[in-house]
């Protein structure tokens, strides 16, 4: 189990409805996509940024799959701002 936070406002439970709600990406280029964030967290999740990308990655890639993926997180994302995604 994971410790208590110091803050009561911290303690957030999330729906799975809330969780799959941010994976419903919306494509604002080709390759390009913006994202909400699950909200009541000082910060964006890295699971949750995870996630998206993967979903970002297999949209028009039916013949494609995931095998690996590599991530670094050098600053906290902002759970007030959407996410963008660009595929490569």
């Amino acid at each position: 189990p994971c410790p208590p936070r110091d803050r009561p406002d911290q303690n957030v439970h999330t729906t799975t409805d809330a969780v799959l709600a941010t994976l419903q990406l919306t494509e604002v280029e080709t390759d390009r996509y913006t994202a909400r964030n699950l909200g009541g967290n000082p910060v964006v999740f890295g699971g949750q940024l995870l996630a998206q990308s993967i979903v970002a990655a297999l949209r028009g890639n039916d013949a494609m799959a995931v095998k690996t993926i590599h991530a670094v997180f050098p600053r906290a994302g902002r759970p007030d701002a959407a996410v963008g995604i660009q595929v490569r």
